[in-house]
């Protein structure tokens, strides 16, 4: 088999063990939607790559249903083929559910959380948000002293 067929099993592989299936994660896409948004991006990197002789991003996404449908995940992967290393790698995973992003800098595989994990993640950044705006004293704000008559 080629180096690029190998390349794209190899994060095929890694979804699949991450738990990045259509049916795992109860999505409404058709079994195996997201292999095929890998292809054709991975495909469309290594012809865009040749011509202009760079490394060229790019992404997919799924939808993923959890809890009885009660809990809605959005999933954005963000991959790079680098030309020069001939490689194939994610680079960046984005969790969006309740109005919370949550970006993950992915440098190996054992960065990327399974799809599991994906709730909880978004979970603990909520709560964080939460503290951190509970902390926030805007630097405007008047300082309440009471004066003595």
């Amino acid at each position: 088999m080629s180096l690029y067929h190998d390349l794209l099993q190899e994060q095929i592989n890694i979804l699949k063990e991450k738990g990045y299936e259509e049916n795992y994660i109860g999505s409404p896409d058709k079994e195996g939607w997201l292999f095929t948004q890998l292809r054709r991006g991975f495909s469309d990197a290594l012809h865009q790559s040749w011509q202009e002789g760079e490394s060229v991003a790019f992404q997919i996404a799924t939808t993923g249903f959890f809890n009885d449908n009660k809990n809605i995940v959005h999933f954005r992967f963000e991959y790079e083929f680098n030309l020069e290393n001939n490689s194939l790698a994610m680079s960046e995973m984005e969790l969006i559910a309740d109005k919370m992003h949550r970006k993950i800098v992915i440098q190996s595989s054992k960065d990327i959380p399974h799809a599991d994990q994906a709730l909880l993640i978004i979970g603990e950044h909520k709560q964080l948000e939460r503290k951190q705006a509970a902390q926030y004293i805007p630097v405007h704000a008047k300082k309440h002293t009471k004066r003595i008559r």
